[in-house]
């Protein structure tokens, strides 16, 4: 059994030292776990240091993006050129705990037979630690949203070749997650602390999602578009999956509303996504382009506000 790291970075040379760091002391018998890191057309110092890191540390490798196609299209590429049979994800923010490698090859050697093992991570591991020291999640638990709290991801690397992340989409891990989820079964989750995230940085992935540019809405309604087309008939059948599938939906002609585009979301009023009102209001007076800046001003507002009075996390 053979682990390997994957590290997307982009303009990280401020903290890319410290993740690789993080993964070569896990080396002390040798080059246990190789450490791939895709380098996301930065353009800071960030792929010179991990040559230079690269160049002590044999298990160390670095695959360089001709210009930046975002995380997803990264992750793709160190997975391609990745050897382990298991995956594990870590952000190039983020770092390894002490002990992490030997906790996964122990938690695989005692539990054979998955395809995913999950463990926890430093910012919310109050919250894991619900489920006990050891517990099975359906893929069912995913979807219907019982489980959405953030997990260290150990996958099979063959899952993550059959499966690859969407490069059109530079966040919204959860909606490739669930197709890991679905292959897999079941999933097991250890609560061993494996990964220590950074969630203080303004470039933190987490804050792109929130809905206070054009590219936001953009992803928003491509994940929409996916997640319908992807997952609609596990959902049907199931009360609770309906009601979800009636709210994505609904997210996906507000999203074309708000893009201003009218044709498609009057195209979904026809297939049966409906919304309320005021954004059928927005479709027929073609306003929801200005709706949108304004939804934009008031969630950078609301963000500078949050982020001012947050402590640091790491």
């Amino acid at each position: 059994m053979r682990i390997s790291v994957i590290t997307p970075v982009y303009n990280r040379a401020d903290c890319i030292v410290r993740c690789l760091e993080s993964v070569a002391a896990e080396n002390i018998d040798g080059a246990r776990v190789e450490h791939v890191i895709a380098d996301d057309g930065s353009t800071d110092e960030s792929a010179a240091l991990v040559e230079s890191f690269a160049a002590g540390h044999p298990g160390v490798h670095l695959v360089r993006l001709p210009r930046n196609a975002g995380p997803n299209a990264a992750r793709n590429a160190a997975i391609a050129a990745a050897t382990g049979d298991f995956v594990l994800f870590i952000d190039s923010d983020d770092c390894l705990a002490p002990g992490a490698i030997s906790i996964i090859e122990r938690a695989i050697s005692e539990n054979p037979g998955y395809d995913q093992y999950l463990f926890s991570c430093s910012h919310n591991r109050e919250c894991l630690g619900s489920y006990g020291r050891k517990h099975v999640f359906d893929y069912s638990d995913f979807l219907l949203g019982a489980v959405s709290l953030d997990f260290a991801h150990v996958i099979n690397r063959a899952t993550l070749l059959e499966l690859p992340f969407d490069e059109s989409l530079r966040i919204h891990e959860y909606l490739f997650h669930l197709r890991f989820y679905r292959k897999a079964g079941k999933i097991l989750f250890i609560d061993e602390l494996v990964s220590m995230v950074d969630t203080s940085r303004n470039d933190h992935v987490t804050r792109t999602t929130r809905k206070t540019n054009d590219r936001a809405l953009a992803e928003s309604l491509v994940y929409t578009k996916l997640f319908i087309e992807w997952f609609s008939g596990d959902l049907q059948g199931v009360p609770e999956g309906e009601k979800q599938l009636a709210a994505l939906k609904g997210d996906y002609r507000k999203f074309q509303i708000l893009s201003g585009n009218y044709r498609e979301s009057r195209r979904a009023a026809s297939a049966g996504y409906n919304v309320s009102m005021p954004y059928r209001i927005l479709e027929r007076t073609h306003t929801g382009k200005l709706s949108w800046q304004l939804i934009k001003l008031a969630m950078r507002l609301k963000w500078f506000i949050r982020d001012s009075f947050k402590p640091s996390s790491l």
